[in-house]
């Protein structure tokens, strides 16, 4: 998520939402209302598990979920999905594109991981000037 530095070490998560990360005092407000005078009168209190949920940009409802599966002490993965789900008749899996030289995040690498236990293969595709490499050859 993009995150915009505001003043007193203050960054814009999602709409509505600053957080300053030192304090974990999270803000209601927006990049053109946030100012110390103002930050201070709407201030509160929040979890490490709402802090996450508010940087993943989860709404409030994802958030509220969120919060109670890292209670019940679940690891829960939003980022890394792949770009594509394939379905060919009976078999389904995912496809990571990337082009030239990206590399597979590390979200990539652990949410891929987690759908190889679940029985869901993800195969990296490249794409290098125009011409698509590691694409299998559809079956005759």
């Amino acid at each position: 998520m993009d995150e915009y530095r505001a003043p007193d070490g203050l960054y814009l998560v999602g709409h509505s939402w600053c957080l300053h990360r030192e304090t974990g005092r999270a803000f209601r407000g927006n990049r053109h209302s946030i100012s110390p005078a103002r930050t201070t009168k709407t201030q509160v209190e929040i979890s490490p598990y709402e802090l996450e949920g508010l940087e993943l940009g989860l709404n409030a409802a994802e958030r509220m979920v969120y919060v109670r599966l890292r209670e019940e002490g679940k690891t829960v993965l939003r980022a890394g999905w792949p770009d594509l789900l394939v379905v060919d008749g009976d078999e389904i899996y995912g496809i990571e594109v990337k082009r030239q030289t990206h590399r597979v995040s590390e979200r990539q690498q652990e949410m891929h991981a987690v759908l190889g236990r679940a029985g869901l293969r993800v195969d990296v595709v490249r794409v290098r000037g125009g011409v698509v490499v590691g694409l299998a050859e559809p079956s005759a």
